[in-house]
């Protein structure tokens, strides 16, 4: 299976980042493979999650959130 993210799935994901938002629940992610991470710079969807809520592993993820 290949990891992907389309205009579509942008959009849910803007819709959920934003109502975990409004109930005060920040949304992270860990291990993004490259070809999803530059589909979301070109189409303009890789700052949805904020800065600081994206990890190159699971265990950094864990490790930051931990502190």
């Amino acid at each position: 299976m290949q990891d992907q993210l389309d205009l579509t799935s942008a959009e849910v994901m803007r819709g959920f980042v934003q109502e975990m938002a409004r109930a005060g629940i920040a949304v992270c992610v860990a291990e993004v493979h490259a070809p999803v991470a530059q589909f979301a710079e070109r189409i303009g969807a890789a700052g949805i999650l904020g800065e600081g809520h994206r990890f190159p592993t699971v265990d950094a993820a864990v490790r930051a959130l931990e502190q």
